[in-house]
């Protein structure tokens, strides 16, 4: 591909005459020979804009400061992307931890809500149950009382 570029670029780059037309005159077409091209030699990119610089296309090929320039820019923007990317997954890592130290503390929470319940419960059941305790004692108590006093009476009687 790149002799191919090379053979067209032959073809179309300008001609001039080494030696002066025969009259003195500027040199005619048939009198000119093609000049060494220096962009033969080179990279396919000058090599374009070599032919596109002759036929008024391009005015001056790429300088090497502006490549240098393109390059050391596309550096510095990659730099700036990774660094982006950088931060965008410690952000991301970070989201992660508060969400699961999140949901940690919901589940402590929860445990500790069950807890309270369950304590809450158990002091219930025990409530009722002194209360019951203390019930059937003083249901004893009167029974107690009353076959006392049954008792007292048929000693009375007796």
């Amino acid at each position: 591909v790149v002799s191919q570029q090379r053979k067209n670029i032959a073809t179309v780059t300008p001609t001039v005459s080494r030696e002066p037309a025969e009259n003195g005159s500027a040199p005619t077409t048939q009198e000119q020979q093609p000049l060494h091209n220096e962009a033969l030699n080179t990279e396919p990119e000058k090599v374009f804009v070599a032919a596109a610089a002759a036929h008024g296309g391009i005015s001056q090929a790429p300088s090497d400061a502006r490549v240098k320039q393109q390059q050391h820019d596309l550096y510095i923007r990659t730099q700036q992307l990774q660094q982006q990317h950088h931060q965008q997954m410690q952000h991301q890592r970070q989201l992660q931890m508060q969400q699961e130290q999140q949901k940690h503390e919901r589940q402590q929470q929860e445990q500790q809500q069950e807890h309270q319940l369950q304590l809450q419960l158990r002091h219930q059941q025990q409530l009722q149950l002194q209360r019951r305790q203390q019930q059937q004692q003083q249901a004893s108590r009167h029974q107690a009382a009353q076959l006392q006093q049954a008792a007292q009476q048929q000693q009375v009687a007796q």
